[in-house]
């Protein structure tokens, strides 16, 4: 089985891209929430996990999902298309 993907991009190559987003997803989170005046669990108490999770979050663990990542920022209120900026710069 070959190691990369349909559009060249080898699986590793992948996974570090991945570790990037989540590393600036998690930046951002953590500048917008601390700008907003939410304490860390403010927010885990918003979205229901132990806020040991909201800093790895913030800290780009890659045992975060994005999924995490995103409710997060959009739970805060950063607008989706701020979030696709965010996204965009990462690369």
């Amino acid at each position: 089985m070959k190691n990369e993907v349909e559009i060249g991009v080898t699986i590793e190559q992948a996974h570090q891209e991945v570790r990037v987003l989540k590393r600036r997803l998690g930046r951002s989170l953590r500048e917008c929430r601390q700008e907003m005046g939410i304490t860390t669990v403010e927010l885990s108490v918003a979205l229901a996990v132990d806020p040991q999770v909201i800093r790895k979050a913030e800290s780009g663990a890659p045992s975060v999902s994005i999924d995490l990542l995103l409710t997060s920022l959009i739970g805060i209120g950063l607008p989706t298309a701020d979030i696709a900026r965010l996204i965009l710069e990462a690369e």
